[in-house]
């Protein structure tokens, strides 16, 4: 049987009207807004940022998850989603610890930069993080912060 035959027979194939006016729906959504990004710079600008934060966490997740070549390489499921929480636990971490600390600098009284330019600054970036090897903390240097 030729695979359009297939489709058309299906129940949420084209020939359904429901399918088929969700398809056109999506199809002039889709076209306004490409409209819409071609015509407003601003909202390029907007979507540009967006992609760059996005590359930047990938970037983050294929630094920190180096192990086989940032491959899951399990075969269950169970162990594949297993290891990316894990991936998205160390991910979310790390750029709590980044916005903590840019938070925590910037309230400093000796902070020596306008306070404007931290909405420029991303806790994505990661080059002052130890991905890999040894950490060691003398505890005798360790202060408590409040809650």
């Amino acid at each position: 049987m030729h695979q359009s035959a297939v489709a058309c027979t299906h129940p949420a194939g084209p020939s359904n009207r429901f399918y088929a006016a969700n398809r056109e729906l999506g199809r002039a959504l889709k076209t306004e807004f490409v409209l819409q990004y071609m015509s407003e710079p601003k909202l390029r600008a907007k979507v540009r940022r967006g992609l760059l934060k996005v590359e930047q966490l990938h970037a983050l997740a294929r630094a920190v998850y180096y192990g086989q070549r940032g491959r899951i390489s399990a075969r269950e499921v169970y162990d594949q989603m297993n290891a990316c929480s894990c991936l998205t636990l160390i991910l979310a971490c790390i750029v709590y610890w980044q916005a903590r600390e840019i938070s925590r600098l910037a309230a400093a009284p000796d902070f020596p930069f306008d306070a404007d330019l931290l909405r420029h600054v991303s806790p994505i970036e990661w080059k002052n993080v130890i991905l890999y090897g040894e950490i060691k903390i003398d505890p005798a240097k360790l202060t408590r912060r409040g809650p």
